[in-house]
């Protein structure tokens, strides 16, 4: 399965920046493609997307369908894996955890920034601000 033209822009754009920065943020409308820009991205690197848990099947089945591997689990069961295992880890869906806690991060950030520290990571997001005033 082939990539839409601006799928491919996009995934092109993730990896320079990437290779420049270690780091990169993908933010896109809902059904835009964000997932396979990432997938076709993360092709090369030892990848782990982290995700919702409603959301861990269908983008091992984007993977399977563009021809690349990667590895997926949940925000919750990322302390399970060994950061070791990856080069780029993929934080799907990063607006629902990145957004600061009051008073503190949640321990789930926590986890997260201990296991990317040190990696190519990629957020990816269709809502790349805080959710509500809380988050603010």
């Amino acid at each position: 399965m082939s990539l839409k033209p601006a799928q491919l822009k996009a995934s092109n754009q993730l990896s320079k920046t990437l290779q420049k920065y270690g780091l990169a943020l993908l933010w896109g409308q809902i059904r835009s493609g964000k997932s396979r820009s990432f997938l076709h991205a993360s092709q090369g690197y030892r990848t782990l997307v982290v995700t919702t848990r409603s959301a861990v099947s269908g983008v091992l089945s984007e993977a399977k369908a563009i021809g690349v591997e990667v590895d997926a689990t949940t925000y919750q069961s990322i302390h399970k894996l060994d950061p070791n295992d990856y080069d780029l880890i993929v934080l799907d869906e990063c607006h629902k955890y990145i957004a600061p806690s009051q008073p503190k991060p949640s321990s789930t950030w926590q986890k997260v920034v201990k296991f990317t520290r040190g990696k190519f990571c990629i957020f990816a997001s269709g809502t790349p601000t805080a959710e509500g005033y809380g988050g603010l």
